[in-house]
This record gives C-alpha cells, structure tokens and sequence, in this order.
C-alpha cells in the first residue's frame, strides 16, 4: 500500500506542476465545501496544492483506490487530460458517466423498470 500511495502523491506533484493559474482557482472554487478557507487561500497565493492534496487525504476524500473525487473535478474544469491520467492510475475500475442499471440478457427475465411496472407485476390487474 505505502508503494501505491507514493505513486499517487508522485502523480500529483506532477499533475500540479500541469495545472495552469486558471485551473488552479478554478479548482479551489470547486473544493471549497471539503477544504478549509485557510489552506485554499494559500494555494491560491503561493500556487502549490500539496497542502489541498494532504487535506483531501486526510479527510478521506481520496486514497490510492479511489481517486473519483478528483476525476469529477477536473472535468468539471475541462482538464480531461490529467482526469484520464488519475483514471489509469486507478487499480479499480470505474467511471462516473456510467450507468449501474443492469443489462437484460436473452436468459434473464424481464426487470420492472418503472414503479407501475413493479406494482403491474407484483398484482396485475383483474382480467373478468
């Protein structure tokens, strides 16, 4: 685990150094309700989130399994490249664009997808 976490802070330092003035405030804007006012400000001003990256691990908001926190935040602010690198990064897969509805196959019956189609097949209607 302690080599996987050193790969995740290794990536951030680097995805830091990527991250333009722009993206940087934008990013603050967005992480404002899970960081506090202090360490915001002072990425701001000195342009280093280490501290914001060490807050969000120690809040839990991202380990080295699960870094979908800031994949969300970097598309919001159009950085698709470095959200693909912390997907790949990921030992789990996932995305936030996909649905967990599951998939009808030709073997498994049909799956009420509607509340009336739920009460439809628990007590269909009278036929007399």
């Amino acid at each position: 685990m302690a080599n996987i976490n050193f790969k995740l802070r290794a990536l951030l330092l680097d995805i830091e150094n990527q991250l333009s003035d722009s993206n940087i405030t934008d990013l603050c804007f967005l992480l404002g309700d899970d960081v506090p006012r202090r360490v915001l400000d002072a990425c701001k001003k000195d342009q280093s989130m280490r501290e914001v990256w060490e807050t969000l691990f120690s809040c839990r908001k991202i380990t080295p399994d699960n870094v979908t926190y800031l994949i969300e935040r970097f598309e919001q602010i159009n950085r698709m490249d470095l959200a693909a690198r912390l997907r790949q990064f990921c030992h789990i897969p996932f995305s936030s664009t996909v649905s967990t509805v599951p998939t009808r196959t030709p073997s498994s019956p049909a799956r009420a997808t509607t509340t009336n189609e739920l009460f439809y097949q628990r007590n269909p209607p009278n036929s007399s």
